[in-house]
Protein backbone atom coordinates (compact mmCIF):
# COMPACT_ATOMS: atom_id res chain seq x y z
CA UNK A 1 0.00 0.00 0.00
CA UNK A 2 1.64 3.47 -0.92
CA UNK A 3 1.60 6.01 1.50
CA UNK A 4 -0.80 8.45 0.14
CA UNK A 5 -2.85 5.94 0.58
CA UNK A 6 -2.68 5.36 3.68
CA UNK A 7 -2.94 9.00 4.80
CA UNK A 8 -5.86 9.45 2.78
CA UNK A 9 -7.31 6.58 4.86
CA UNK A 10 -6.34 7.84 7.91
CA UNK A 11 -7.89 11.40 6.98
CA UNK A 12 -11.35 9.46 6.25
CA UNK A 13 -11.08 7.72 9.28
CA UNK A 14 -11.10 11.01 11.49
CA UNK A 15 -13.85 12.59 9.48
CA UNK A 16 -16.05 9.90 9.89
CA UNK A 17 -15.52 10.24 13.75
CA UNK A 18 -15.58 13.71 13.89
CA UNK A 19 -18.89 15.79 14.44
CA UNK A 20 -18.45 17.17 10.95
CA UNK A 21 -20.59 14.95 9.65
CA UNK A 22 -23.35 16.21 11.48
CA UNK A 23 -23.27 19.26 9.99
CA UNK A 24 -22.04 18.74 6.27
CA UNK A 25 -23.32 16.60 3.99
CA UNK A 26 -19.58 14.59 3.01
CA UNK A 27 -19.59 12.71 -0.16
CA UNK A 28 -16.56 10.83 -0.86
CA UNK A 29 -15.43 9.69 -4.40
CA UNK A 30 -13.00 6.74 -5.26
CA UNK A 31 -10.66 7.78 -7.86
CA UNK A 32 -7.67 5.39 -8.31
CA UNK A 33 -7.93 3.94 -5.35
CA UNK A 34 -7.70 7.02 -3.36
CA UNK A 35 -10.77 8.72 -1.36
CA UNK A 36 -11.29 12.74 -1.86
CA UNK A 37 -13.37 14.64 0.44
CA UNK A 38 -15.73 17.11 -0.36
CA UNK A 39 -17.88 19.19 1.96
CA UNK A 40 -21.18 21.02 1.11
CA UNK A 41 -22.44 23.55 2.87
CA UNK A 42 -22.74 27.57 2.52
CA UNK A 43 -19.60 29.43 3.55
CA UNK A 44 -20.20 33.26 4.00
CA UNK A 45 -17.31 36.38 4.41
CA UNK A 46 -18.58 38.84 7.61
CA UNK A 47 -17.75 41.96 9.02
CA UNK A 48 -17.47 42.76 12.15
CA UNK A 49 -15.51 44.87 14.54
CA UNK A 50 -13.85 46.00 11.04
CA UNK A 51 -12.39 43.02 10.27
CA UNK A 52 -13.56 40.12 7.50
CA UNK A 53 -14.29 36.55 8.24
CA UNK A 54 -14.99 33.41 6.20
CA UNK A 55 -17.72 32.01 8.38
CA UNK A 56 -19.92 28.08 8.05
CA UNK A 57 -22.31 26.65 10.41
CA UNK A 58 -20.82 25.38 12.94
CA UNK A 59 -17.44 27.31 13.10
CA UNK A 60 -16.10 29.10 16.20
CA UNK A 61 -14.55 32.41 15.44
CA UNK A 62 -13.13 34.95 17.55
CA UNK A 63 -13.89 38.90 16.92
CA UNK A 64 -13.19 41.77 18.99
CA UNK A 65 -15.48 42.31 21.74
CA UNK A 66 -19.13 42.70 21.34
CA UNK A 67 -21.40 44.32 23.85
CA UNK A 68 -23.21 41.24 24.43
CA UNK A 69 -23.92 38.58 27.20
CA UNK A 70 -23.10 35.33 27.23
CA UNK A 71 -25.57 33.07 25.06
CA UNK A 72 -27.19 35.69 23.76
CA UNK A 73 -28.10 35.89 19.74
CA UNK A 74 -26.16 37.90 17.63
CA UNK A 75 -27.61 38.68 14.25
CA UNK A 76 -24.67 40.08 11.35
CA UNK A 77 -25.91 41.95 8.58
CA UNK A 78 -22.27 42.79 6.70
CA UNK A 79 -21.91 40.16 4.74
CA UNK A 80 -19.56 40.67 1.58
CA UNK A 81 -20.07 37.55 -0.05
CA UNK A 82 -22.14 33.87 0.44
CA UNK A 83 -21.04 30.72 -1.54
CA UNK A 84 -23.46 27.39 -1.37
CA UNK A 85 -22.12 24.51 -3.51
CA UNK A 86 -20.13 26.66 -6.34
CA UNK A 87 -22.62 29.24 -6.80
CA UNK A 88 -21.43 32.49 -5.64
CA UNK A 89 -22.86 35.51 -4.80
CA UNK A 90 -21.57 38.83 -4.33
CA UNK A 91 -22.37 42.07 -2.89
CA UNK A 92 -21.79 45.61 -3.59
CA UNK A 93 -20.42 46.01 -1.02
CA UNK A 94 -23.06 44.27 1.04
CA UNK A 95 -25.56 41.37 0.46
CA UNK A 96 -28.86 43.36 1.12
CA UNK A 97 -30.96 39.91 2.11
CA UNK A 98 -28.26 37.97 3.51
CA UNK A 99 -27.93 37.49 7.84
CA UNK A 100 -25.48 35.35 9.76
CA UNK A 101 -27.20 34.00 13.06
CA UNK A 102 -24.63 33.20 15.80
CA UNK A 103 -24.31 32.59 19.72
CA UNK A 104 -21.58 34.47 22.08
CA UNK A 105 -20.23 31.47 23.48
CA UNK A 106 -17.30 33.54 26.31
CA UNK A 107 -15.67 36.57 26.57
CA UNK A 108 -12.27 35.90 26.98
CA UNK A 109 -8.69 38.21 26.53
CA UNK A 110 -6.14 37.75 23.83
CA UNK A 111 -3.12 36.43 25.15
CA UNK A 112 -0.64 39.40 26.58
CA UNK A 113 1.04 41.45 24.30
CA UNK A 114 4.24 43.17 25.82
CA UNK A 115 5.82 47.30 25.36
CA UNK A 116 9.15 46.74 26.66
CA UNK A 117 10.54 50.84 26.07
CA UNK A 118 13.94 51.65 26.60
CA UNK A 119 16.75 54.24 25.93
CA UNK A 120 20.58 53.11 26.37
CA UNK A 121 22.63 55.30 28.86
CA UNK A 122 19.77 56.97 30.04
CA UNK A 123 18.50 54.78 32.98
CA UNK A 124 15.04 54.73 30.86
CA UNK A 125 13.21 51.42 31.17
CA UNK A 126 9.28 50.73 31.11
CA UNK A 127 7.62 47.78 30.76
CA UNK A 128 3.88 47.54 29.98
CA UNK A 129 1.07 44.78 28.58
CA UNK A 130 -1.88 44.95 26.92
CA UNK A 131 -4.56 42.12 26.99
CA UNK A 132 -7.24 42.71 24.06
CA UNK A 133 -11.22 41.78 24.71
CA UNK A 134 -12.50 39.39 22.43
CA UNK A 135 -16.04 37.68 21.88
CA UNK A 136 -15.97 34.05 20.92
CA UNK A 137 -19.02 33.51 18.55
CA UNK A 138 -20.72 30.37 17.12
CA UNK A 139 -21.71 30.53 13.52
CA UNK A 140 -25.49 29.12 13.85
CA UNK A 141 -26.81 29.60 10.66
CA UNK A 142 -26.35 31.60 7.49
CA UNK A 143 -29.22 32.23 5.25
CA UNK A 144 -30.37 33.79 2.31
CA UNK A 145 -33.69 35.35 0.83
CA UNK A 146 -32.57 35.67 -2.82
Amino acid sequence: MCMSRRICQCLLKKVKNSTIMNHHLISFFEEDGFYLERTIGMIAVIQTGGKQYKVKEGDHVSVEKLPHDINATVEIKDVFLLEDNGSVIVGTPVIDCATVTAHVVKQKKQPTVLIFKKSRRKNFRRKNGHRQPMTVLRIDSIRASI
